[in-house]
């Protein structure tokens, strides 16, 4: 079924991603931390391999209390962190491709430099910050995939015993059992709901009274609200909105800084060397000194001359 070819996905994976890490480690590209992180993943992976196989024909209480003994899902720091390790290493591949780009633009030579790199240079530190993010989505994706794993084996097993169950509880025809219940006279069509007989005795006449009644083909759903999204959905949608709330509160206290301000604001922040920012706090110290010689002090009480003088 479609678990099944899901789980044969991730073993694929699980192996993809085993050899790649293993050839960075050989060109000691990993750093201490992935390095111990990468055979921290590979005796998890061997311990679930040998559970596996040691569980081919267990139940699923088996599997269920492997499950229970994952390893716990990063924490929410740790996941910004790395999302914002990875946003950075983003924006250095964007730096050197455009310095790579205006290299082309001007005709340099490849053995000349420029911002510190020749083009050999340029190419390998290219290279490598490429290699740091494959190798940090490659950890990712192997952690996420290794707790995947039990639960994806685990409804295997569960569709396995359905299936022997809808197999031999059926009324022994070779039809039933091989289409299981889906041309089972005894169900309703999809859809619809159950058909009800009532059978009562008239206790005038005697003769029997047949009623037949249809139930609702919702009458068995659960009457609240189901979820419409797993935790770990969850959990990325907030992530991503505190992203963006972080994002917008930089972009405003970027704006407040470079916004015209008084020439006392702009001494408090430090900024008194940007000549834009002076002539605007000039102009609007001028604004100000106008507006207090138009407005002195006490021109607006106007009950000041009211009243009666003698007291």
């Amino acid at each position: 079924g479609a678990m099944a070819l899901r789980k044969r996905n991730i073993l694929q994976s699980l192996t993809l991603w085993g050899q790649f890490l293993e050839r960075l480690e050989v060109l000691e590209v990993l750093s201490k931390e992935e390095t111990k992180e990468y055979h921290d993943l590979l005796e998890e992976q061997q311990h679930y391999l040998d559970q596996s196989n040691g569980n081919d024909n267990g139940d699923i209480n088996d599997i269920a209390s492997n499950t229970n003994k994952l390893p716990p899902a990063p924490s929410r720091d740790a996941k910004i962190a790395r999302f914002k390790a990875k946003q950075q290493r983003h924006k250095e591949i964007e730096r050197l491709k455009a310095l790579r780009d205006r290299r082309n633009r001007c005709g340099i030579a490849p053995d000349e430099e420029m911002d510190g790199h020749d083009q050999d240079s340029l190419d390998r530190t290219l290279a490598l910050s490429e290699l740091d993010i494959y190798k940090g989505d490659a950890l990712e994706n192997w952690s996420q995939s290794q707790r995947e794993l039990p639960m994806i084996e685990m409804m295997v097993k569960m569709e396995a015993e359905r299936q022997h169950m809808t197999k031999h509880s059926g009324t022994g025809s070779n039809s039933q059992h091989h289409n299981g219940t889906a041309n089972d006279p005894r169900r309703p069509p999809p859809g619809r709901g159950l058909q009800l007989t009532h059978i009562t005795k008239d206790t005038a006449t005697g003769q029997l009274q047949f009623k037949r009644d249809e139930v609702r083909a919702k009458v068995f759903r659960p009457g609240w609200s189901q979820p419409t999204m797993t935790l770990e959905e969850l959990g990325e949608r907030e992530y991503r909105q505190a992203m963006e709330r972080e994002e917008r509160q930089k972009q405003a206290e970027a704006n407040r800084v470079n916004e015209p301000k008084r020439y006392e604001d702009l001494v408090r922040d430090g900024m008194e060397d940007n000549a834009e920012l002076v002539e605007a706090s000039a102009k609007l110290d001028r604004q100000w000194d106008d507006w207090k010689d138009e407005n002195p002090r006490g021109s607006g009480n106007k009950l000041a001359n009211r009243g009666d003088k003698n007291f």
